[in-house]
């Protein structure tokens, strides 16, 4: 690798924390020890892929109705991500989140102004 590259790691899904684990994968109950997010879980697996059937690019695999939660799954492979492609997650809802507030108006500053006295409700 160069040195400008970043290293491929197994990485946390929600904040990129490297995993270095004994083993090749993360035991069902292991948490991240910077945020605790499960570790053995579908947003951490290499075959997580939104189009597929069950998300899961593993043919006949159980439904998995929580991502981010753990799960038994045998087929599981942490994927491995850059510092870039790791975490964040939740961050980047909530920039999306603002964005959409504020092209609606409806952000922290598009409260009307608040009515001094009850008559102020009712004028123009």
């Amino acid at each position: 690798m160069t040195e400008t590259s970043p290293e491929r790691l197994p990485r946390c899904h929600r904040c990129g924390t490297p995993w270095k684990g004994a083993r090749p994968v993360p035991g069902f109950k292991e948490t991240c020890p910077q945020c605790d997010a499960w570790l053995h879980c579908c947003l951490n697996c290499r075959f997580h892929t939104l189009s597929a059937h069950n998300q899961c690019a593993v043919p006949n695999t159980d439904w998995v109705g929580d991502r981010k939660g753990l799960n038994f799954c045998d087929d599981f492979e942490f994927v491995l991500r850059t510092p870039k492609d790791a975490g964040g997650g939740e961050d980047k809802a909530a920039g999306v989140r603002r964005s959409l507030d504020a092209l609606l108006g409806q952000g922290e500053n598009a409260d009307p102004p608040k009515p001094s006295s009850f008559d102020d409700l009712f004028r123009a």
